[in-house]
């Protein structure tokens, strides 16, 4: 379908203006300033790396921030290196994809691609834009060997689900080798060599960072299920029908939810559409490979480890695109036997979610960080100690601040949590640990930040806001007053209370 380039220009500028309407909305959670946070408090590439065996994540995102936190401590960076990469994937849908206009508006305003991983600022784009490049690079695959092993190498190092699409996309690729290898000189077998070097290279060293140190979490790799079940069979077929239809319900908490509830049917239609978009590749074999191992190996995941959050299921959505796009280029001049008109009209169901995600989140806070940090900063003289419960709850709030909490849960101070192993203290630890922070404070008062009120401490309850609770140790009197609470967050576990606590 021929298109005038005004309509594209058109189109990307669109994409471009409602992508800085939506950051500038939103407000960023744990997950986004947890990485800030990483690598503002690393003192060097080694250090950076040292930090992350407690992530379960790979090195580039982290490694693509460190330049930025060296300049500010700032966190806007995040959402900028964000934007540059969701402007790279739209740039490469819209100008150098096989797509026709219509499938090139519905990709670009989907749910993915225009909200769950362009605003949430998360180490999934940046994976996202570098299949889309693979897919490009495919066509002809033979000058672009050494860039697609480079590639490759880098998206091995995005996440664990890229990880796994690079695997599937190494398989797809030896494939097309292997059906023209009577053809190669040597010097190409060379360059073959190489560049499958380069890609296990990247593989080997993407899992060794995923490797937890002795005292660190090993979750979400840990406690795997390996044994036949219909039900987690059933669970993980119905992801994938969420993973490819994203439609969060209509209400503030729409994140990580699905507007459909009954998960024998969503299972139904999610092995239907495996089947349909394998009947779709079946004529070209390297893209059908590409596909299964890339399913099979995010299926079996997720059947062994229940982890069903929509930026985890759309990688469903960005492999069957993938395919897709490589299926378009491979056969330039056939389309499927139904025509494109389905597939722009399944995606085009993506919509009203990327709207309705974008509306809430523009009228919401997606996370009460911002505000409770703003609260802080206007009752709290400057350089106060800082205190939080839990950690994994509240640490983000030490990158707006650009000040260390100390974690009353696990007893360590920083700009970030560690995934280690102590994560809820017997009763009342937590709340011996803020009498001793009170203790040091050099004027005997500390702020207390909480995502809850320690329903789980059965020593001790926080008081409700506008209330004061006394506390006696060691002969002392201390007060802990509620002086606020931030609700109303999309993000249900970032709602905040907030507690002066002192030394009478």
């Amino acid at each position: 379908m021929n298109v005038r380039p005004w309509y594209l220009h058109s189109l990307f500028l669109v994409y471009a203006l409602v992508l800085i309407f939506n950051l500038y909305h939103h407000e960023m959670w744990r997950d986004e300033l947890r990485a800030w946070a990483l690598t503002n408090a690393s003192q060097s590439i080694p250090d950076l790396f040292h930090r992350l065996n407690f992530e379960g994540h790979p090195s580039l995102w982290y490694v693509l921030l460190f330049p930025f936190s060296r300049v500010s401590a700032n966190p806007v960076f995040l959402q900028v290196l964000n934007a540059a990469a969701a402007l790279g994937v739209a740039w490469l849908l819209i100008y150098r994809s096989p797509f026709t206009f219509v499938e090139k508006l519905v990709f670009c305003f989907g749910y993915y691609t225009c909200y769950e991983y362009a605003v949430i600022s998360r180490n999934y784009m940046i994976g996202f834009l570098l299949v889309l490049l693979i897919c490009r690079g495919f066509l002809h695959w033979r000058r672009n060997l050494f860039w697609l092993s480079l590639a490759l190498f880098l998206l091995f190092q995005c996440n664990f689900y890229a990880i796994l699409i690079g695997i599937g996309l190494s398989a797809g690729l030896l494939m097309l080798i292997g059906q023209a290898r009577l053809t190669f000189p040597k010097t190409t077998w060379i360059r073959i060599g190489l560049a499958v070097v380069i890609a296990l290279v990247g593989l080997a060293f993407a899992l060794w960072t995923l490797i937890p140190p002795s005292d660190g979490s090993s979750y979400p790799y840990d406690r795997w299920f390996l044994v036949g079940d219909l039900r987690r069979i059933r669970d993980a077929f119905s992801g994938v029908f969420s993973g490819l239809l994203p439609v969060p319900p209509r209400t503030l908490n729409f994140w990580n939810h699905s507007w459909f509830q009954n998960t024998t049917v969503m299972a139904v239609f999610g092995m239907l559409f495996v089947a349909l978009l394998a009947w779709m590749f079946r004529k070209d074999r390297p893209v059908l490979l590409i596909f299964l191992i890339s399913f099979l190996l995010i299926f079996t995941f997720f059947y062994s480890k229940s982890i069903a959050q929509s930026r985890h299921l759309g990688h469903y959505f960005i492999v069957s695109l993938a395919c897709y796009w490589l299926f378009r280029q491979n056969n330039s001049r056939t389309r499927p036997a139904w025509g494109v008109f389905p597939v722009a009209a399944l995606v085009s169901l993506h919509l009203p979610g990327a709207l309705w995600a974008s509306y809430v989140d523009a009228r919401s806070p997606f996370s009460n960080t911002q505000r409770t940090v703003n609260f802080i900063q206007a009752n709290f003289p400057a350089g106060t100690p800082l205190a939080g419960e839990l950690d994994g709850l509240v640490a983000a709030l030490s990158s707006s601040l650009n000040q260390e909490i100390h974690f009353l849960n696990n007893g360590k101070t920083g700009y970030y949590n560690f995934n280690n192993l102590s994560y809820y203290p017997p009763p009342g630890v937590a709340m011996s640990r803020l009498i001793a922070l009170v203790d040091s404070a050099p004027k005997r008062r500390v702020v207390l930040a909480a995502a809850s009120r320690w329903p789980q401490d059965t020593a001790y309850e926080l008081p409700a806001v506008g209330q004061a609770r006394l506390v006696y140790s060691s002969g002392r009197r201390y007060q802990i007053r509620c002086l606020a609470f931030f609700g109303g967050a999309i993000e249900e576990w970032e709602n905040y209370y907030v507690y002066d606590c002192r030394e009478l």
